[in-house]
C-alpha cells in the first residue's frame, strides 16, 4: 500500500497589525497650548494713578496665552506667549541646545528671582513683590544657560530699562537645589508634589543713561502643604526713583522709589488649612528715605473645577511721606 505524500504546509506569517496613530496625538507631541486668566476688583486708599482720584477699578489683569514646542525633526524650540489684557507680547524666544545647556534668542524674563521668572498667573499673591517685579515683562536679548542635578545657571544680556538709552542690561543667575525639587504645577497656587528646597543669586547691571545695578538672594522651601520664599535686594550707586501711586505698590513701576545702597527684601509664606484653603502672608521692606513697607494677608480658594481659583487680598501700605493706606482686592484666576 502506497503511502500519501506528506505535505509541509508552510509556516504561517502573522503580519503585524497597522498602527495609525491619531492626528491629535501627533500634534501634542510637538505643540503645548496653555494660559491664565485673572480678573481683580480693587479698592485703594491712595489715589491709582497720576492725575486721577480714582480709588476703585475693576480689570482683567491678566490674559496669558501661550503656545510652546519644537521645530518637527529638529531640536529648535520655541514659545510665544501673548497677554491680551495689556495687548503686550510676553515672550517669543528660540531656544538650542549648546553643549551641555542652552541658548535662548528673542523675547524673554530675565533669570532674575523666582517670583520674576514664574508667570504671575502661578503666584500665590494677586501680584509680584516689589522685587520680583523689576523685571516681570520679557525683553529682547540672548541666554545661555545650563543645569546639573544641584546646580542652575543663566545669563542674559539684554534691552536696557530706562526708556531713553535703552542701553544693556546684564542679568546673571546661580541656582543650588538643597532639597530635591518637585515639578512645578501650571495651575495657578497649586502646592508641588513633594518637598523642595533653593538658594540663589542674581545679579544685574543696566548701563542705559539712568543705569542701575544690583545684586539680589532668593531662598524657596515648598512642600504639599506649605511654602517659604525670602528676597533681599543690595541695591548699588545708581538707582532711578519714580512717583508714589498706588499702582507702584501693585508692581507697575520697577525701581520707584528705591534709593541707592539700600536693601529691601520680602518674606512670604503660605499653608494650606483646609482642602481647598489656603491663607498666605507677605511682609515687604522698601528700604527707603521714607520707610515704606507693606503687608499683604491673602486667603484662597480653589473651586471644585480644579484650575479656578478664588482670591480674596488685603494690603497696608505704611510711608512716612504719604501716611498709612490699604488696599483690598478680589481676585478670580484660571490656569489652562
Amino acid at each position: 500500500m502506497v503511502e500519501p505524500p506528506v505535505v509541509v504546509e508552510p509556516p504561517v506569517v502573522v503580519e503585524p497589525p497597522v498602527v495609525v496613530e491619531p492626528l491629535q496625538k501627533v500634534e501634542e507631541e510637538l505643540l503645548d497650548f496653555g494660559g491664565h486668566f485673572r480678573g481683580v476688583y480693587l479698592s485703594s486708599d491712595l489715589a491709582l494713578e497720576r492725575g486721577s482720584e480714582d480709588t476703585i477699578r475693576s480689570d482683567i489683569r491678566l490674559a496669558h496665552l501661550h503656545v510652546q514646542g519644537r521645530l518637527a525633526g529638529t531640536s529648535v524650540g520655541f514659545r510665544l506667549e501673548q497677554d491680551f489684557a495689556s495687548q503686550e507680547l510676553e515672550q517669543a524666544y528660540f531656544s538650542l541646545p549648546l553643549g551641555e545647556g542652552g541658548l535662548q534668542v528673542g523675547r524673554f524674563r530675565s533669570p532674575f528671582t523666582v517670583s520674576n521668572m514664574r508667570d504671575e498667573g502661578t503666584l500665590f499673591f494677586l501680584e509680584r513683590s516689589r522685587i520680583g517685579a523689576l523685571f516681570g515683562e520679557g525683553r529682547k536679548g540672548v541666554q545661555a544657560l545650563g543645569s546639573s542635578p544641584s546646580l542652575d545657571w543663566a545669563i542674559a544680556l539684554q534691552e536696557g530699562g530706562d526708556g531713553i538709552g535703552q542701553d544693556l542690561l546684564t542679568v546673571a543667575r546661580v541656582t543650588h537645589d538643597f532639597l530635591t525639587p518637585s515639578e512645578l504645577s501650571d495651575t495657578p497656587g497649586a502646592r508641588t508634589s513633594s518637598a523642595s528646597g533653593s538658594i540663589s543669586a542674581s545679579g544685574f547691571m543696566d548701563t542705559s543713561i539712568e543705569g542701575s545695578d544690583g545684586l539680589a538672594l532668593d531662598l524657596r522651601l515648598s512642600g504639599e502643604a506649605h511654602s517659604l520664599g525670602v528676597e533681599v535686594l543690595f541695591l548699588g550707586d545708581h538707582v532711578y526713583t519714580g512717583n508714589g501711586y498706588a499702582t507702584e505698590w501693585l508692581g507697575k513701576r520697577r525701581l520707584a522709589n528705591l534709593r541707592p545702597r539700600s536693601v529691601p527684601w520680602a518674606m512670604q509664606g503660605a499653608i494650606l488649612i483646609l482642602p481647598r484653603w489656603e491663607a498666605g502672608l507677605r511682609f515687604q521692606d522698601s528700604d527707603n528715605a521714607a520707610r515704606e513697607s507693606r503687608v499683604d494677608v491673602a486667603l484662597s480658594h480653589h473651586s471644585l473645577l480644579g484650575a479656578l481659583r478664588w482670591t480674596g487680598q488685603y494690603s497696608q501700605l505704611r510711608s512716612d511721606t504719604r501716611g498709612d493706606a490699604g488696599i483690598l482686592q478680589l481676585g478670580l484666576g484660571m490656569g489652562f
